[in-house]
């Protein structure tokens, strides 16, 4: 299971489903304080870094960044049958179109 959090040092926390700790998936100045996670169509993890205010795309092995956008505090994130992530902050729901790398809200 992977876990996020607020605290510093430890973006994303991975565990058993038995609730032992199998340490850090991710933590970088890139991504802060994640919301909501959801698993892209390719298989990686996708991350609402509401104080980083991005969408970050992880590596679902590693934990690396393989893409991000921005996305003014960010708390929601689902991607989309068409490749486009829906994401959501406190000022609505917003649609980032992968082809024209821009949002809009919806």
């Amino acid at each position: 299971m992977l876990v996020s959090s607020s605290a510093a040092n430890d973006d994303i926390h991975r565990f058993t489903l038995a609730g032992a700790s199998l340490g850090t998936f991710h933590n970088s100045t890139s991504l802060n304080f994640v919301q909501q996670m959801a698993y892209a169509t390719n298989g990686d993890v996708l991350a609402a870094g509401f104080s980083s205010n991005n969408v970050v795309q992880l590596e679902i092995t590693t934990g690396v960044v393989v893409g991000s956008f921005a996305a003014s505090g960010a708390r929601g994130v689902f991607q989309l049958g068409n490749g486009n992530i829906l994401w959501s902050n406190s000022a609505g729901v917003h649609v980032f179109d992968v082809i024209t790398s821009t949002s809009a809200q919806v």
